[in-house]
């Protein structure tokens, strides 16, 4: 495009000769390939390849592979393989596999492997490797190792070692030694030594010595000694002596005695009685009854019954029921029911029903219906109907219908109709209409009709008209009429007349007429 004019004057004399009826607008658009009718934005669009009809946008949008009618938005959307009829929403949603139509969430969710079509996001993943289909951003992720199908995120995640399945988070989180499959967050997290499955949080946790499982806060907390399996807070808790099992708060917390397995808060707990092995946080906890091994916080923290092992916590946590060895905080938690061993937080969680053993977060989670062993997020997330598995996020997701396996996020997604496995935004996407599988981005795109496979972006694309597959921008697209399958950009171009195939840049360019290969600007 260095030498307009010149291009320009080609491109007529090659619309001339082959019948074309492009424009090639100089500033924004260029026609690239022949026996082609379609429009190639230079700074937004291209068109590659023949033969296919697909719209590229360049900055936006990339069409990949070939006999496809898949739109590829390449920022959020990538379209990989072929044969797949799938929408890949890059931050959001991966596809991974074939013939499957699930969907593969960006940051936490990566497909690696072969064979596979599944697209690999680019913030946060990075897929290396041969015979794969999967795209690995340069700049956010790498991938280490060989032979590995672990995701490795550059800036987040790193993995170490090799023959490792294991995520290591770069900045978070971090993976040392070799046979382990552990976690370790870099920033927060430490692993260290070696055979070990522990999870040790770098600031805040440290793991101190080999052969332990043991947590240790590395900030908070501290391990000292050796064969224990304690966590000692290293800022507020110490830990002193040896063979004992407890947690001492070094800066809240002393330990007093020996033999005893108790913890003492030194500034806010005391130890009362002696052949007991309950805590007693002296400002906040007290221990009621006796032969009871249960902890009591004096304010935070209560304990009813007897004969029960469980924590209830007094302002935080309440146990409800007896022969329950169930821990239901107070404020947080409520357990209801009896001879069910869930955890119901009150505030956060509620668990509805008898004989189920799901969890179910008050606040956050809803669990409804019986017989169901689905996590449904009251707050969240939603579990609509019975029967079913899925899992609903009420506020991001919402699952509508029955039968049905697929995930709607709520605010974000929507899912209507019935026996539809599709994914729909609810906020980015919509799915209008029934057995179709096409993804409708709800605030950017929407989807018109039925039996389409196009994409609309709402915001900034409207599609118009049925049996068309033609991407049209609503801010700065419009296309108008029926039977084109021309781009008109609604802010900078407008289309005109019918039966061409041209592009009319409304501010810059405008092609009037029908029946015209040249270029003719419009004073509009």
């Amino acid at each position: 495009m260095a030498n307009i004019p010149l291009l320009r004057a080609v491109l007529r004399h090659h619309a001339s000769q082959n019948g074309l009826r492009s424009v090639l607008y100089r500033d924004r658009v260029g026609y690239c390939g022949n026996g082609l009718s379609s429009v190639l934005y230079r700074d937004r669009v291209g068109y590659c390849g023949s033969g296919l009809r697909s719209v590229l946008y360049r900055d936006r949008v990339g069409y990949c592979g070939s006999g496809l009618s898949s739109v590829l938005y390449r920022d959020r959307v990538g379209y990989c393989g072929n044969g797949l009829s799938s929408v890949l929403y890059r931050d959001r949603v991966g596809y991974c596999g074939s013939g499957l139509r699930s969907v593969l969430y960006r940051d936490r969710v990566g497909y690696c492997g072969s064979g596979l079509s599944s697209v690999l996001y680019r913030d946060r993943v990075g897929y290396c490797g041969n015979g794969l289909r999967s795209v690995l951003y340069m700049d956010r992720v790498g991938y280490c190792g060989n032979g590995l199908r672990s995701v490795l995120y550059r800036d987040r995640v790193g993995y170490c070692g090799s023959g490792l399945r294991s995520v290591l988070y770069r900045d978070r989180v971090g993976y040392c030694g070799s046979g382990l499959r552990s976690v370790l967050y870099r920033d927060r997290v430490g692993y260290c030594g070696s055979g070990l499955r522990s999870v040790l949080y770098r600031d805040r946790v440290g793991y101190c010595g080999s052969g332990l499982r043991s947590v240790v806060y590395m900030d908070r907390v501290g391990y000292c000694g050796s064969g224990l399996r304690s966590v000692l807070y290293r800022d507020r808790v110490g830990y002193c002596g040896s063979g004992l099992r407890s947690v001492l708060y070094m800066d809240r917390v002393g330990y007093c005695g020996s033999g005893l397995r108790s913890v003492l808060y030194m500034d806010r707990v005391g130890y009362c009685g002696s052949g007991l092995r309950s805590v007693l946080y002296r400002d906040r906890v007290g221990y009621c009854g006796s032969g009871l091994r249960s902890v009591l916080y004096r304010d935070r923290v209560g304990y009813c019954g007897s004969g029960v092992r469980s924590v209830l916590y007094r302002d935080r946590v309440g146990y409800c029921g007896s022969g329950l060895r169930s821990v239901l905080y107070r404020d947080r938690v409520g357990y209801c029911g009896s001879g069910l061993r869930s955890v119901l937080y009150r505030d956060r969680v509620g668990y509805c029903g008898s004989g189920l053993r799901s969890v179910l977060y008050r606040d956050r989670v809803g669990y409804c219906g019986s017989g169901l062993r689905s996590v449904l997020y009251r707050d969240r997330v939603g579990y609509c109907g019975s029967g079913l598995r899925s899992v609903l996020y009420r506020d991001r997701v919402g699952y509508c219908g029955s039968g049905l396996r697929s995930v709607l996020y709520m605010d974000r997604v929507g899912y209507c109709g019935s026996g539809l496995r599709s994914v729909l935004y609810r906020d980015r996407v919509g799915y209008c209409g029934s057995g179709l599988r096409s993804v409708l981005y709800r605030d950017r795109v929407g989807y018109c009709g039925s039996g389409l496979r196009s994409v609309l972006y709402r915001d900034r694309v409207g599609y118009c008209g049925s049996g068309l597959r033609s991407v049209l921008y609503r801010d700065r697209v419009g296309y108008c009429g029926n039977g084109l399958r021309s781009v008109l950009y609604r802010d900078r171009v407008g289309y005109c007349g019918s039966g061409l195939r041209s592009v009319l840049y409304r501010d810059r360019v405008g092609y009037c007429g029908n029946e015209f290969g040249a270029m003719q600007r419009s004073n509009k």
